[in-house]
């Protein structure tokens, strides 16, 4: 229990991150501290709804993973948008147009599985990062929201809190690294008190603040809509259900040393989980959600992902949204310690990211849709006078740099997909190098195909060790044909050859017997690829034999 209300708080921490959102989409419509504290509550309650939902095993909703929301930037700047064209209640309605749209979409998600393979769904993780460097350095040096400047007082305070963080998670002991980044919130919190980094009417504000309140919801009396802001709010409800599918993927990942692929039935779930949040934020007044890749850096470096703490860091956050102490500790978070965070996260999921990528062949086609994506994303943040004056509906493509990397990486997949046939044949002459021959075409295939690393490997090997053991003693004739077809979930092969059958026993046979008799060295062959393949069947009609070896994908 105590562990569970530690790693929660832990989290919670991580969640406020993106609290400063909903403050700056408060700030767009009014002055009022009033009406930022509500928006900042009421936001509160809607990401702690979210985790909740999201820890959830059983039934359509919940991925049951620890898997927490926060204020989403993907909503970020239609909302200001919005605020500034019809003010909240243009925003509430539209968002809530935005999460049903991702509740329909959670529906369909696992057919669109062809359409957000492991290199896509890594580029979105590692833009997720990626998009964290820019405000978590600036923050570091004490640059954030209404203060441009910074001081070395305020950089020493978040060079401290990081290198603390770095120092408890690579050798502190196992208590020193589940909180690593606890403990460096709260000393990094001593630090900007004790160098006066947290200004004076912030203690203020702190101590002023009531026990016990209820935020002050600003949802107005009626939703408003408006057509020429249905393309931004989709498009963000495209990028945060990606974002999710990415963040999903990263969870399972975390918590299988096997995972090889998404799991699209708990995604369905999650999806659905983080259209509720973004629909609860709407109902309630606050602003759009989504799933936190920063909890899962957090995840990540203390190695704990037990969704109970799901359930306390979501009961925490809607608890202190009714607390206003605990609502101003989240949000009054000092500007270098925020940033030291966001950094640390920023780490892992960069590297997480690029390993989702690398668990597939790589092609030119893939090189192109993961470069040319992060290139995309990039350029919105080293570039952004580049779209300042684009057209409204083309600029919303680009609203951030993880939107477009997002875009960009679908379209291209889906482009470079064209022409793509999914089967293949090789042909094996009896005076080939056979075994050259085997292993190219089986990297050129699975690279074009995008086929998982370790079953190309698995199903070569099974292809050289069949191939070695027809071309024994010459007991075959002929070339030796090889069909390949490939989807989304099998790799198959079709090895077609003259002469006498294979067999595939399922013990070995005596090693010292097979070292000098042909046939003992075929059967030791046919031992040894029945261990490798999913599944093997043999068909023969007079001398014509075709074995079929199967791999899950």
């Amino acid at each position: 229990m105590g562990m569970a209300v530690g790693m929660g708080l832990q989290h919670c921490f991580a969640m406020s991150s993106g609290l400063v959102l909903a403050a700056m989409l408060a700030y767009t419509v009014s002055d009022s501290v009033d009406v930022a504290a509500g928006i900042v509550r009421v936001s509160m309650i809607a990401a702690g709804i979210g985790t909740i939902l999201q820890a959830i095993k059983r039934g359509p909703i919940g991925s049951g993973y620890l898997c927490p929301n926060l204020s989403g930037p993907a909503f970020l700047p239609a909302s200001i948008m919005a605020a500034q064209t019809g003010g909240l209640s243009l925003v509430f309605g539209m968002t809530l147009i935005s999460g049903v749209f991702q509740a329909l979409l959670s529906r369909i998600i696992h057919r669109l599985r062809a359409l957000l393979p492991p290199e896509v769904t890594g580029v979105i993780v590692t833009m997720v990062g990626i998009s964290l460097v820019g405000p978590g350095v600036s923050n570091i040096a004490g640059i954030g929201p209404g203060d441009a400047d910074t001081t070395p007082t305020e950089l020493a305070v978040g060079l401290a809190t990081l290198l603390l963080m770095f120092g408890l998670t690579v050798w502190g002991n196992r208590s020193m690294r589940l909180y690593s980044v606890l403990v460096g919130i709260l000393v990094g919190y001593a630090l900007a008190f004790a160098t006066q980094v947290v200004p004076p009417e912030a203690v203020t504000e702190f101590t002023e603040a009531g026990l016990v309140t209820l935020p002050n919801f600003h949802l107005p009396t009626s939703l408003t809509f408006d057509l020429a802001l249905l393309v931004p709010f989709l498009v963000a409800g495209v990028a945060s259900t990606v974002k999710a599918v990415g963040d999903l993927s990263t969870a399972q990942k975390i918590n299988d040393d096997e995972w090889v692929a998404p799991e699209m039935k708990s995604i369905r779930g999650g999806v659905l989980a983080d259209a509720l949040s973004v629909i609860s934020a709407a109902l309630l007044g606050g602003i759009g959600q989504s799933t936190s890749s920063s909890n899962l850096g957090v995840s990540l470096a203390t190695g704990v992902t037990s969704r109970w703490i799901g359930f306390s860091a979501g009961a925490i956050f809607i608890v202190a949204a009714f607390l206003p102490f605990l609502a101003h500790v989240f949000v009054l978070m000092p500007t270098p310690v925020k940033g030291a965070v966001l950094v640390f996260v920023a780490c892992f999921m960069i590297v997480t990211g690029l390993q989702l990528v690398m668990t597939r062949l790589m092609d030119a086609r893939k090189i192109f849709v993961v470069g040319a994506s992060i290139v995309a994303g990039l350029s919105v943040d080293l570039l952004p006078t580049l779209y300042a004056d684009m057209d409204p509906t083309l600029g919303s493509l680009a609203t951030s740099s993880l939107s477009l990397a997002t875009i960009t990486a679908i379209s291209l997949n889906l482009i470079f997909r064209i022409g793509v046939k999914r089967r293949a044949t090789l042909v094996l002459e009896s005076d080939d190098d056979r075994a050259d021959a085997i292993v190219r075409f089986m990297q050129d295939r699975g690279g074009l195909w995008g086929a998982r690393r370790d079953i190309i490997e698995r199903a070569t090997s099974a292809l050289l060790e069949l191939a070695e053991a027809l071309s024994l003693a010459e007991m075959n004739s002929g070339p030796i044909r090889v069909d390949a077809h490939f989807d989304q979930f099998r790799f198959d092969l079709f090895v077609h050859f003259e002469g006498d059958p294979m067999e595939f026993p399922t013990s070995a046979p005596d090693l010292r017997a097979a070292a000098g008799d042909i046939d003992q060295m075929r059967q030791l062959s046919g031992f040894i690829v029945q261990n490798i393949a999913t599944k093997i069947e043999v068909t023969q009609r007079g001398a014509s034999n075709t074995v079929y070896l199967a791999f899950e994908h």
